[in-house]
């Protein structure tokens, strides 16, 4: 069987061609390199928002990377082992819970690798209508590591978490929206 390489490029035209065109029977694989070990800063800050609740904190995400996957839904392709939060603002992350949260992939998009973060979960300590609670959420974040020309320095976080305990004025979902930096930066192939 020929192996046939395909780099992102700028843009992502041919990676949006070659996402189209792979079967079940063609499962392509996906690599990354230098893969192992990266920290993953945000940039600017994460934000939780939903009913009385925003939040906003800057967060540092570290794990590790797969080298190589199979490139089908569901495939494991690293997790999150370690969060750290600083500078929040409107409430207090008391704690990150769950960990580690594995990365799974979901497919290729003309921008990048796009996956699922599962478990995430995230305690709160907010000011509610004058009065301190705790709130905790979990869920399934959606995550895209952007690509161009090949390289990837940029991943972005994004989904709901919803409550999983908590007082009653703990709205029931929070939105979750962050970019962060990639280090090292991956290459990204296609075989």
């Amino acid at each position: 069987m020929r192996t046939y390489t395909r780099t992102f490029l700028a843009l992502g035209l041919v990676l949006g061609a070659f996402a189209g065109s792979v079967t079940a029977a063609e499962a392509a694989t996906l690599q990354f390199s230098p893969a192992g070990n990266f920290t993953s800063a945000s940039l600017g800050h994460v934000t939780f928002s939903g009913g009385t609740i925003f939040i906003r904190c800057n967060l540092t995400l570290s794990g590790t990377l797969a080298s190589s996957i199979t490139a089908t839904a569901g495939a494991h392709m690293g997790m999150i082992s370690s969060v750290s939060s600083s500078s929040c603002e409107g409430g207090t992350v008391r704690s990150i819970l769950w960990l580690p949260w594995y990365m799974h992939f979901n497919r290729l998009t003309g921008t990048g690798v796009e996956g699922f973060l599962y478990t995430t979960a995230f305690e709160f300590s907010v000011t509610i209508f004058g009065i301190v609670v705790n709130c905790l959420y979990e869920g399934v974040e959606s995550f895209l590591i952007a690509a161009s020309a090949g390289r990837s320095a940029l991943m972005i976080l994004q989904g709901i978490v919803n409550k999983w305990s908590g007082a009653g004025t703990c709205p029931s979902s929070l939105t979750v929206n962050g970019t962060f930096g990639l280090s090292p930066q991956q290459a990204i192939s296609l075989f």
